[in-house]
């Protein structure tokens, strides 16, 4: 805060403004690599203008979107994989911010976004190494949301891909749908 209260009525503050949109994710990421989660959400809060518009490298996002979500900062969390997503699109990062998002909904208990989510990892990268987690995690929200019929029509789509989680929870959805015999 001296910096920037030191510089903001000169003619460098653009340039401080820059030397503050560099340093600061270094700064944040290392007050969350010692555990300080919420010293670093508060630094990011406070210069948000100068921070945010100006990264390229996702993974400095990733880590604030790891450090909400274990605050418990979920709907914040939500919007950074989001974010992410969306300016990675048809790039080969996309794929790496699929599990979170979707783990980050489960937690909300947004299921019908979880499933949908879900539902465009598996389409998008068939071959993904999260496609497993993601078919579950789907099934899951189909589940909880009692959609039993998006359920078991993920279900037919995919089946002799399901692992034994995907398994159990088709035969809860089946059972739900008393139809014992499937």
């Amino acid at each position: 805060d001296g910096f920037r209260k030191s510089f903001s009525a000169g003619g460098l503050v653009k340039e401080a403004e820059a030397f503050l949109g560099d340093k600061l994710p270094e700064m944040i990421e290392e007050i969350a690599a010692q555990g300080r989660d919420f010293d670093a959400i508060v630094l990011l809060d406070k210069h948000r203008e100068i921070l945010l518009p100006k990264q390229k490298d996702s993974s400095f996002l990733i880590h604030l979107a790891d450090c909400m979500n274990r605050l418990g900062l979920m709907k914040r969390a939500a919007k950074i994989y989001l974010f992410l997503l969306e300016n990675y699109r048809d790039k080969e990062e996309e794929k790496y911010f699929y599990l979170p998002l979707v783990n980050t909904y489960m937690e909300r208990q947004e299921y019908s976004a979880a499933a949908d989510f879900s539902g465009r990892y598996l389409e998008r990268f068939p071959e993904g190494r999260d496609w497993q987690d993601l078919y579950y995690l789907q099934m899951r929200a189909y589940r909880k949301a009692e959609l039993f019929d998006d359920a078991i029509t993920a279900w037919k789509k995919n089946r002799g891909r399901a692992d034994d989680r995907v398994r159990m929870v088709a035969a809860q959805v089946f059972w739900e749908k008393k139809r014992y015999q499937d």
